[in-house]
């Protein structure tokens, strides 16, 4: 959580949340501690025997005062609301009922709903932590990873110290060169000219390094 605070004191942008994190974080506190282990749960895909670690009064003061701010200061939006329609991505196509069947409903629902934010809007995925990439490598999209020297400096800036990620879903050559470009990706391990044929199913570049 404190990362999760830091980061959005970097810069002023839009936030896109998917669905079900959205209609989990809105909720009244009562609810929502309620409603948010089965999602984390159906996110982590955890043995069903075990439980989720039940937050303190602490933690989940906490966690209502970030969640706070973040709805005060970004008016976060669902994903829900721009790509529920969206159905696939790609020439060759990347449905969103493949994704559910490889996933499962809910987990399914957040990949393809970050895919698709990030290639229709240039939207970036930030995850701390390294599920997210994981769980998208499984599809056919093309993986690129290298040095983010932006992510650096934001990390270092704002003292965080947890394992972060920016990720960026490009179905297209010129959104490819600008996120290199955004995030100082050095050295780049490709050629652009040999990504130029993977657009069918995607390439997913990862901002990664320190």
């Amino acid at each position: 959580m404190n990362s999760l605070e830091e980061l959005t004191k970097e810069s002023k942008f839009k936030v896109y949340i998917p669905a079900d994190v959205y209609k989990t974080i809105i909720l009244q506190p009562e609810d929502k501690f309620e409603k948010l282990p089965k999602v984390i749960k159906d996110w982590l895909l955890l043995d069903p025997k075990k439980d989720i670690r039940v937050m303190n009064e602490d933690h989940k003061d906490r966690y209502v005062s970030v969640m706070r701010k973040i709805l005060g200061n970004f008016h976060p939006i669902s994903v829900e609301k721009v790509a529920d329609n969206i159905q696939k991505l790609g020439t060759e196509s990347i449905h969103r009922s493949d994704v559910l069947d490889l996933f499962g409903k809910v987990k399914g629902t957040m990949l393809f709903e970050m895919m698709a934010v990030s290639s229709r809007f240039k939207a970036k995925i930030i995850a701390f932590g390294r599920k997210t990439s994981r769980f998208l490598r499984q599809l056919r999209i093309t993986t690129i990873e290298a040095t983010s020297k932006l992510k650096h400096k934001i990390k270092e800036k704002r003292g965080i110290v947890t394992a972060m990620v920016i990720m960026q879903f490009a179905m297209n050559l010129t959104l490819i060169q600008e996120f290199i470009n955004t995030y100082q990706l050095d050295p780049f391990p490709f050629l652009l000219t040999e990504t130029a044929s993977l657009g069918a199913f995607g390439v997913l570049m990862i901002g990664n390094g320190k």
